[in-house]
């Protein structure tokens, strides 16, 4: 008990002793106290205190010790690392130099995909009120999900659902139409708005109040850049000027000026209308059918899930023949990357291209990484000495985990600034490849994420090659008796295994993606669309569009010209309430369907299965319908002529069967398509067929008759090969991603397998010298060097084409007309890739197995 009161009394004051005092005196300071404390506890007298008083007495600034800040210890340290490590990168320079140009790859390609997905997933987030902005969709029994609505219904569930603090309405899409005041006239794309546009979507106003802009019922708000276009100035309110499309006109008053759009914005236009506009123009058609699009604001803390199930009660109880295919809310900058929908839930679209992007980027930096690693690891028995030395004097693990850590956080370092100066130089490249812009906003988020990137890359590539160095023995270091081990052994090379089963996947994605595209190019869609181009007959009204095709056809080198009521290519307008004699009643089937003038289908040259096309030659043709073969076959008939077809109310006699043409992508199975002819002589488009031998003169002299016909709008066309190229964009650009993901990744792995060849022939040298003395031959000396490296590869190409394979099959399940993935897409990319590995390799080994045996046996 009484040693216990002792040590209690005499804790405190010890410990301020052992944290002041300088080393040398503490032992000796420290002694003389507590004798002095034993003593004045015999004597009875107040030992405690006095002890305290003989410790703060001695508090000389001669015997203190030194303090060293953290920070300045730190630095030192920090200091000291990277000295260490640039020793390192230039005593070993070969393998510097590969890690540098593999994490320099790695890096500018991630850097490319993270800045462009966070541009992706920035687009229409900029709205004030995100989160609360949503889109009304509604669906059908075939489970598609249609994106236009009844604006009528929309003001219904403004009034019906509490949750919906207001709606506004606007047309199907940006609209192609013109703008004229007395001096300027240009043609643009426009949107229309009801009158809380401009409350609801944060397009900032220069001028006008964003509540009221739009309530004058032909009001028009411009752009900054559209009103300097027109009158020069933004100072514009109150002017008036005239808004045409086709043949309808006008007159509008400018109510406001907004800002010119951000590229973060997936809704692109010029002007603004108020939706009377285009409810004077539509009026009928907006009643009838989904003309429109709606986006609503919900209130705060409302959600979807209780929105869309108030919704589905609304539609049953007041449209119950409507119930089986109610409207839904998406969030509105959600549908920019998730597209396609069907019963209202996402299926695809941009996020997939983001995910697949991700992916490869990741892939690309990981094959750089295992360079790091391996050669790291690799090149371990240069270092074993020093780590010996240094753990023998004192070293921790820690610190060598530190030292380790900081040179490959510095090699990134060095390899991500270079990467950041590629992006810049290489960003015009990358833009033509996505063919869209990239906007890079340097903010606070963008920093982070660049040095986030460049500092992971660095602690994953060093992590393993840290621990593993820093974990020897230095007994063993010392002595000479420190061999690798074969679970090493087996770790590297399944490191290399990685790299080239990673190379093997991207060549293969390569082969079969291009494959896919030839296919898609190459196959006959059932029409012909060579030398065919399109244009649009904004401005023009019917009148003018039957004289502009009368004169077109006199033009020399213009084998064919027809007009288009609907999408020329992709998908048509739809509908389901079609039948004919013996259908089943309860059988619900969609039809694609569109009004084609005379001559177009004689234009696109589709094949007749039987029967004929819409003719002059006999008279009144509006009751009369030509459908596709996959029809023929639904109604299961032998012969369709003449037989009756309802679309609605109304009765149709076919007159003609086509072969089966693809109007949508491959990816879409040919769906049920019938044709009506056009009564009213007006058309949305014009296609025109041309010789090829003589297009030039021929399109100079179509323009001219545009000119004629149509002044004032520009003469926009298409070839029908740029609209092919357009519906599969998304696939171009993987190709050409994976295109230069492949190359980058074989460049990577092949510098990895050079360095690992280098150093492997460098540590055998010895062996390789005695071997060629015993009398081996050239040749077994190469077969014995390149087993090391053979299997390994066979292992990659096994590895690579199951995966390969698994990945591919579950891409082109996206397409309803397909390749066969077959067995020299792989044989092909098994070859390529190891003749690259033995190309690398080669020049190492001959090097050394010709090398003179006497300087590898000569001591050091």
């Amino acid at each position: 008990m009484k040693e216990d009161r002792k040590k209690r009394m005499t804790k405190w004051p010890l410990r301020l002793l052992r944290l002041f005092y300088r080393g040398e005196y503490l032992e000796e300071i420290a002694g003389d106290v507590l004798e002095r404390f034993e003593r004045r506890v015999a004597e009875k007298k107040a030992g405690h205190a006095l002890l305290w008083l003989d410790v703060l007495t001695l508090l000389r600034p001669q015997l203190l010790r030194r303090f060293h800040s953290p920070t300045k210890k730190w630095n030192n340290m920090l200091a000291h690392n990277i000295k260490v490590s640039l020793r390192s990168f230039k005593k070993h320079k070969t393998s510097f130099f590969i890690n540098y140009v593999g994490l320099v790859g790695g890096l500018v390609s991630v850097l490319f995909i993270y800045l462009w997905v966070h541009h992706e997933l920035r687009v229409d987030r900029f709205h004030a009120h995100d989160g609360q902005l949503y889109r009304l969709v509604g669906g059908n029994a075939n489970t598609k999900t249609l994106l236009n609505t009844n604006p009528y219904f929309a003001w219904e569930l403004e009034e019906s659902i509490p949750e919906v603090d207001y709606v506004v309405n606007s047309c199907w899409g940006s609209l192609y139409s013109w703008l004229a005041t007395e001096e300027n006239s240009f043609a643009t794309r426009g949107e229309f708005g009801s009158s809380r546009f401009f409350e609801l979507f944060s397009y900032p106003l220069l001028t006008g109040d964003a509540s009221t802009v739009l309530e004058q019922p032909n009001a028009i708000v411009l752009s900054e850049r559209m009103a300097l276009k027109l009158f020069k100035t933004t100072e514009v309110i109150g002017e008036q000027l005239t808004w045409r499309r086709y043949s309808h006109e006008e007159p509008v008053v400018v109510t406001g000026i907004f800002k010119d759009l951000p590229k973060s914005s997936s809704e692109q236009f010029e002007f603004v209308l108020n939706f009377d506009v285009y409810e004077k123009r539509y009026g009928e058609r907006l009643k009838r059918g989904r003309q429109a699009r709606t986006f609503l604001k919900l209130r705060e803390g409302a959600t979807a899930a209780a929105v869309n199930q108030k919704i589905h009660d609304y539609t049953r109880a007041a449209y119950p023949e409507d119930a089986g295919a109610p409207m839904e809310v998406i969030d509105f900058a959600g549908y920019y990357l998730e597209n396609q929908y069907e019963n209202g839930k996402p299926v695809g679209g941009r996020l997939e291209l983001i995910r697949l992007f991700s992916v490869i980027g990741l892939l690309i930096l990981i094959v750089a990484c295992i360079n790091f690693m391996n050669l790291s690891t690799a090149r371990a028995a240069l270092r074993t000495k020093e780590i010996g030395v240094r753990k023998t004097m004192g070293a921790l693990r820690a610190s060598l985990i530190k030292q380790y850590l900081t040179e490959s956080c510095l090699i990134s370092l060095v390899a991500g600034l270079t990467a950041i100066g590629l992006f810049y130089g290489l960003l015009p490249l990358f833009e033509r490849m996505l063919d869209q812009p990239i906007h890079v906003r340097l903010d606070l988020v963008t920093l982070g994420g660049i040095v986030g990137i460049i500092l992971f890359t660095g602690v994953v590539a060093g992590s393993y090659p840290a621990l593993y160095l820093s974990g020897f023995k230095p007994l063993k270091v010392l002595q000479g008796t420190l061999v690798s081990s074969a679970k090493d052994q087996w770790l590297r090379k399944g490191l290399v295994v990685s790299q080239f089963a990673i190379s093997l996947v991207l060549i293969v994605s390569v082969i079969a993606i291009y494959q896919q595209m030839q296919f898609i190019q190459t196959k006959n869609l059932g029409y012909q669309g060579d030398y065919l181009i399109n244009f649009r007959t904004t401005g023009m009204s019917g009148s003018k569009q039957k004289a502009f095709l009368e004169h077109v056809w006199q033009v020399p080198g213009v084998v064919h010209a027809a007009g288009i009521s609907h999408a020329l290519f992709g998908a048509q307008r739809s509908g389901a309430n079609m039948t004919w004699e013996g259908k089943d009643p309860e059988q619900e089937v969609w039809f694609e369907y569109g009004y084609a003038g005379y001559d177009l289908l004689e234009l696109l040259e589709i094949e007749l299965h039987e029967g004929r096309f819409f003719s002059r030659a006999f008279g009144d043709e509006t009751s009369k319908v030509v459908i596709n073969k996959v029809t023929k076959d639904l109604m299961g008939v032998e012969t369709a002529i003449g037989k009756k077809f309802t679309v609605g109310e109304r009765e149709y006699e076919i007159i003609g069967v086509t072969e089966n043409f693809h109007f949508e992508s491959l990816h879409e199975e040919i769906k049920p398509t019938f044709f009506l002819l056009n009564e009213h002589f007006w058309h949305l488009k014009m296609a025109i067929r041309l010789e090829p031998t003589r297009m030039r003169e021929a399109l100079s002299q179509v323009e001219d008759v545009y000119r004629q016909f149509n002044p004032g709008f520009p003469f926009q066309y298409a070839f029908h090969d740029q609209d092919q190229a357009e519906r599969y964009a998304a696939e171009a650009k993987i190709s050409t991603l994976t295109k230069y993901a492949a190359g980058l990744a074989i460049l990577i792995s092949s510098l990895g397998l050079f360095g690992l060849v280098s150093f492997v022939t460098e540590r055998k040298s010895k062996e390789l010298g005695i071997r060629k003395v015993l009398g081996a031959s050239t040749v077994s000396i190469a077969g014995m060097l390149s087993k090391d490296f053979l299997w390994p590869m066979i292992v990659a190409s096994v590895v690579g084409t199951i995966t390969a394979t698994l990945l591919m099959e579950k891409w082109l399940e996206a397409f309803a007309y397909r390749i066969t993935l077959e067995w020299w897409f792989f044989g092909g990319a098994i070859f390529a890739m190891l003749l690259i590995a033995l190309i690398t390799s080669l020049s190492q080994l001959v090097k050394t197995v010709n090398a003179n045996p006497i300087q590898a046996l000569r001591d050091e």
